[in-house]
């Protein structure tokens, strides 16, 4: 999943409808669905499908089979004949690492995935809205291993039930516990469906052995805005012209620079217009504190906040947006958010890079294959570009074989010598989507 780090400033659209996207880089609505992105990376796919055929129908060849270069992969050979598919329930051979060898403790079905339990855990259960990271490794039905965490050495970080992963995780990994151990046998209408995904083909069942490193249980839902009619317990005029009102002084973890911070609130306009507010979507944004992915009057506003606590953020034009208008702010406005924080933790580590895979790839960068339903946009449109400039390549390159094959033909028959290496028709290179 890869984070945009542009400041909130640099972005269109009303100011924190737009928060959950520049800071976790996920779109502002909850889950995915076919937002735009989802239908742009479509026709963008089929796009690339439209090169590819194409370009194999110029050399007189039959397109790749089903007329789509694979998301995440290198095309493979146009006229090539389609892989027999996987079975659709797992190997009995397959070999798993421990305990994923032995006996299950406990085994259930949830919407046609198979729960196999090997380690219950300890603590509360993970449910929709907790924090979880996880270490995994994911199979196909044939023992393949696609994807694994334990090799990068950093486990996946997603909030449970956020639409950010396939569904089969959503829904597999609920009821876990900080140390348990489980095993998901997940049917492809809850992974990726008919869709390829690198070494995943089309409507593929998949298998991760999971183990919960650490949870931590959904916030609690924000208190009504009506906690704000009163008056302040404080108030700090600072000369930047950022005004900070406290409410409610929190107890718990306090946000200060590089903390993760989950916040809700509502934006209103100097006239009481609001313009966003995190309550009408009942979910907090999450962002770095101190890293500019969010205006500079939330960056300084927010810090020295604790958990629970309450602030009235009155932002001026120039630690706001300035004299750019975005949605229905306008320009030099002046603009006041009611905060309260949520939650406040050490920011995730950077990903460990061992190699370099394409991006978009499962298991690029730390992503989990088959786990992460986003794909990059415009990744299926470079390869239609590449697939089609292979093709031109490999045209010219067999032209210019030609030429010298004849060239070479002409001059051994002059000199009366054996024609060698001068035979025509040489075949043109495979042109790869890369």
């Amino acid at each position: 999943m890869k984070l945009r780090t542009r400041p909130l400033t640099l972005l269109s659209g009303s100011l924190f409808a737009l928060g959950l996207a520049a800071c976790t880089g996920e779109p502002p609505a909850v889950g995915y669905g076919p937002g735009k992105a989802e239908v742009e990376a479509n026709e963008k796919e089929k796009a690339a499908a439209a090169v590819v055929e194409q370009a194999a129908q110029a050399k007189g060849r039959p397109a790749q089979a089903g007329g789509q270069a694979q998301a995440g992969g290198q095309a493979g050979q146009a006229g090539s004949q389609p892989a027999a598919p996987l079975p659709e329930q797992p190997s009995p051979d397959i070999k798993y690492d421990a305990p994923f060898d032995g006996t299950p403790v406990a085994t259930s079905i949830v919407d046609g995935i198979t729960v196999d339990d090997f380690v219950v855990g300890e603590g509360p259960e993970a449910t929709k809205g907790a924090s979880v990271v996880i270490h995994y490794t994911g199979y196909l039905t044939d023992g393949t291993i696609f994807d694994t965490s334990i090799k990068r050495g950093r486990p996946f970080p997603f909030d449970l039930g956020a639409g950010r992963v396939i569904k089969g995780w959503d829904k597999g990994v609920v009821g876990m516990r900080a140390g348990g151990k489980r095993r998901l046998v997940i049917p492809a209408a809850l992974g990726y469906g008919a869709r390829a995904a690198g070494k995943i083909p089309p409507n593929s069942t998949l298998i991760f052995t999971l183990e919960m490193v650490s949870m931590s249980p959904p916030p609690p839902p924000p208190q009504p805005l009506t906690v704000f009619a009163g008056a302040p317990l404080s108030t700090d005029k600072r000369d930047n012209g950022l005004i900070v009102s406290d409410y409610k002084i929190g107890t718990g973890a306090e946000a200060t620079s590089d903390m993760e911070v989950k916040v809700h609130y509502q934006g209103t306009l100097e006239d009481g217009t609001e313009f966003d507010s995190s309550h009408a979507r009942a979910k907090p944004i999450t962002f770095v504190l101190g890293r500019g992915r969010v205006i500079k009057g939330w960056d300084q506003g927010i810090a020295g906040m604790k958990v629970g606590g309450l602030r009235k953020l009155v932002i001026p034009a120039e630690l706001a947006y300035g004299e750019r208008a975005r949605g229905k702010i306008p320009a030099n406005a002046q603009l006041t958010f009611l905060v309260e924080l949520m939650e406040s933790k050490p920011a995730p580590a950077p990903p460990v890079r061992p190699q370099m895979k394409p991006p978009g790839q499962p298991g690029a960068h730390g992503v989990p294959a088959g786990a992460v339903k986003r794909t990059t946009e415009g990744t299926a449109a470079a390869k239609g570009t590449a697939a089609a400039k292979g093709a031109a390549a490999a045209k010219g390159a067999a032209a210019a074989k030609d030429a010298a094959a004849a060239k070479g033909a002409a001059a051994a028959a002059t000199k009366g010598a054996a024609a060698g290496g001068g035979q025509t028709g040489a075949q043109p290179a495979k042109a790869q989507a890369l």
